[in-house]
């Protein structure tokens, strides 16, 4: 899942000043920052809903991002 590895990349990127905004990382990407956050959360995702998503369809990937997930993974496992 190319996604996910972007945006674990990304992250890494942020978190050792190597980019200093998620609206940098866009512009070197050619992305909407809009795109690079939704892509962007799947950091924040528990691991077993990471897990259920590495078979998927990239239709459901964009659905999983477009959908608001709160940050706490117990709340996440619930709302599968």
């Amino acid at each position: 899942m190319r996604a996910l590895g972007l945006a674990h990349h990304w992250q890494r990127l942020l978190d050792e000043q190597r980019a200093a905004s998620v609206a940098e990382i866009a512009e070197a990407e050619g992305m909407d920052v809009t795109q690079v956050r939704r892509i962007m959360r799947l950091t924040l995702l528990a691991p077993e809903i990471i897990e259920r998503l590495m078979g998927a369809p990239d239709i459901v990937l964009e659905q999983v991002m477009r959908r608001p997930w709160p940050l706490i993974w117990s709340v996440q496992r619930q709302m599968l």
